[in-house]
């Protein structure tokens, strides 16, 4: 329920209001990020909201029913805060914001929470970054419920799946560079394909702190190839993290790899369509 501090709310009601709205956001490597659109820093709750950056945030539009409330975010396409590398890295998929109202002539009598979420997609348009503001009920319609497979639909470590895949996380770091999205670690001992499907972090380098999944691990060669090319160099020594992948198979992954067949989640044995649907055979 959304509750306006009784300062607060004496403001709104006077002729002449010193009313700024301040975003608060938090992308998925922990960066943090403060902007107001008052024409001057103002502190807010001991945090400080710079003004520089000149975004402005479209009317928001919320419901008292299931409706998701949203709106756009927009700022001058200078490098300052949405940078292109960062915008094609994806470093801002899925960053939590809030949006706020105060007083700015006096930020102590509390902060109005207009609308809270993740960010959606993030476009550039002329000069300018828009960034689609979605609220929390967004999360509402998210489809219920699994769709038969005969591969497992959940991802390896996962709620569902529940292997605890982060203990055979390991790290490495890059001896020699194929491309953007191929490159080798000599020291690597894991067997063909172990790594396949899993996930790379790198730690250092030009994409420190972006994950990508695995399309491929070439263990003779130790050569691991991106589902994506980096849209920055990878160069020799980048360190990084690795865990392995699972490629939802029944026996050569959940049975042989990881020993977890009470909990996969696909149908192996189901009946085919063409069972399914088969003209029955009557005996005499």
């Amino acid at each position: 329920m959304r509750v306006i501090p009784i300062a607060l709310q004496q403001d709104y009601e006077q002729t002449v209001l010193t009313i700024s709205h301040a975003i608060r956001i938090v992308r998925a490597d922990d960066e943090i990020f403060r902007y107001t659109d008052h024409d001057r820093r103002d502190e807010v709750d001991g945090e400080v909201y710079d003004h520089q950056q000149g975004f402005s945030a479209s009317g928001i539009v919320t419901s008292s029913d299931l409706a998701v409330g949203s709106l756009e975010l927009n700022t001058l396409h200078d490098g300052s805060l949405f940078t292109s590398i960062d915008l094609l890295e994806k470093r801002w998929d899925n960053a939590k914001f809030l949006i706020f109202r105060y007083n700015w002539s006096d930020p102590s009598k509390g902060v109005d929470r207009a609308l809270g979420g993740m960010f959606g997609e993030v476009r550039v348009k002329l000069n300018m970054v828009v960034a689609e503001l979605r609220d929390l009920r967004q999360y509402f319609e998210h489809g219920v419920g699994d769709v038969s497979s005969e591969g497992c639909p959940y991802r390896i470590g996962d709620e569902r799946c529940r292997y605890p895949i982060e203990s055979l996380r390991v790290t490495g770091s890059v001896t020699s560079v194929v491309n953007r999205q191929s490159f080798i670690d000599s020291t690597r001992t894991e067997a063909d394909d172990y790594y396949g499907w899993g996930q790379f972090t790198w730690l250092s380098g030009n994409s420190a702190g972006i994950t990508r999944p695995i399309k491929l691990y070439d263990g003779p060669n130790k050569k691991f190839t991106l589902m994506l090319p980096m849209y920055s160099d990878v160069q020799f020594g980048d360190e990084y993290s690795v865990i392995p992948g699972c490629r939802g198979r029944h026996l050569a992954d959940c049975r042989d790899k990881y020993n977890w067949v009470l909990n996969f989640g696909g149908q192996p044995h189901r009946p085919t369509l063409d069972q399914l649907t088969q003209t029955p055979e009557v005996s005499v």
